[in-house]
C-alpha cells in the first residue's frame, strides 16, 4: 500500500542566515530576520534560509515547488523541494530550506511561495527589503 501524503499545515516560517539540525535534533538558527531586511546598498545579493515549523498527523514525503518573488512581481529564484517529514508526538515537525542566493536589485516586498506540484502558489512569508538608514541601530 503507498504511502499517504502528509496534510500540512504551515505554524512559523522563519527567514535567517542559516538553519542547522544538531546530532540532537535540535535545530540552530542563525542571524534571524525578525523585521525588515536591511542592506547597504543594492543592487546586493544575500544568502538566505528559510526554517519552518510544520503542524501534521502523518509523516512521510512532501513534494513542493518553491520561488521567490520580487518587489516588481518577477520571480528571482525557483525550484524544487522534496523533504521527509517526521512527525512528534503532538503532530509538529521543522525542516529547513537550503541556503539560497538572492539577487535583491531595489527596495520593496520580497516574497515566499511554495505550492504542491501543478496546485496554486501560496505566499507562506513576505519580507521587506530596504536600504539602511541614520537612525537604524543596526548597520549593515
Amino acid at each position: 500500500m503507498a504511502k499517504k501524503t502528509p496534510t500540512i499545515k504551515i505554524s512559523t516560517v522563519l527567514l535567517c542566515d542559516d538553519a542547522r539540525r544538531e546530532d540532537t535534533g535540535k535545530d540552530i538558527l542563525i542571524g534571524v530576520y525578525c523585521g525588515d531586511v536591511i542592506v547597504g546598498e543594492l543592487p546586493t545579493n544575500i544568502i538566505v534560509c528559510l526554517w519552518l515549523l510544520i503542524e501534521t498527523r502523518t509523516s512521510g514525503k512532501v513534494d513542493k515547488e518553491i520561488r521567490i518573488i520580487n518587489p516588481v512581481d518577477q520571480p528571482i529564484l525557483s525550484g524544487k523541494l522534496s523533504a521527509t517529514i517526521n512527525t512528534d508526538e503532538k503532530g509538529y515537525a521543522s525542516f529547513m530550506l537550503p541556503r539560497l542566493l538572492l539577487a535583491i536589485e531595489k527596495e520593496g516586498i520580497i516574497k515566499f511561495q511554495w505550492r504542491s506540484p501543478k496546485g496554486r502558489w501560496s505566499t507562506i512569508l513576505t519580507k521587506n527589503v530596504r536600504l539602511s538608514r541614520e537612525t537604524d541601530t543596526f548597520k549593515p
